[in-house]
């Protein structure tokens, strides 16, 4: 989903882990927030009210029970109805493109150091231990989990 409508924008939507809900992000209320909303459109409720801008794809915990996302470059967690927000990295560097471990235990995402944006990170679901699992010239930005 990518719409635009009137100035508009509904962007990176991610499906809760029961298909029940979209998770995304919109400019609906005058910058990026998160939202979600029932598959059928119905039910869309703003997560998110801060001043910081939301970017990038979020992500459900896969237990459905926390979101993580970008926003104003860092890293953050809230529980899956926006509240209790919690920075988990606090760089000079722009993080992008969350991903939970299918676990639950980590999140990967992408850290742009350089302007390649190079290198993926994995973290602690709290944000312990950030380090990289892959440094590469090539561009790195919305990493993903797969199984093995």
């Amino acid at each position: 989903m990518s719409t635009s409508s009137g100035g508009v924008s509904d962007l990176f939507p991610v499906w809760s882990p029961d298909g029940s809900t979209i998770l995304f992000v919109s400019n609906r209320s005058g910058s990026n927030q998160l939202w979600t909303m029932n598959v059928d459109g119905g039910d869309q409720r703003q997560l998110t009210f801060d001043a910081t801008t939301k970017w990038q794809v979020p992500d459900w915990s896969p237990d459905g029970r926390h979101i993580a996302y970008q926003a104003d470059n860092d890293i953050w967690v809230a529980d899956a109805d926006g509240t209790n927000q919690v920075r988990l990295t606090a760089t000079t560097a722009v993080e992008l493109g969350t991903a939970w471990a299918p676990d639950g235990s980590k999140i990967a995402f992408a850290r742009g150091d350089t302007p390649a944006w190079s290198q993926v990170y994995v973290m602690n679901a709290d944000g312990s231990d950030p380090h990289v699992v892959r440094a590469t010239a090539e561009r790195q930005i919305v990493p993903a989990w797969q199984p093995f």
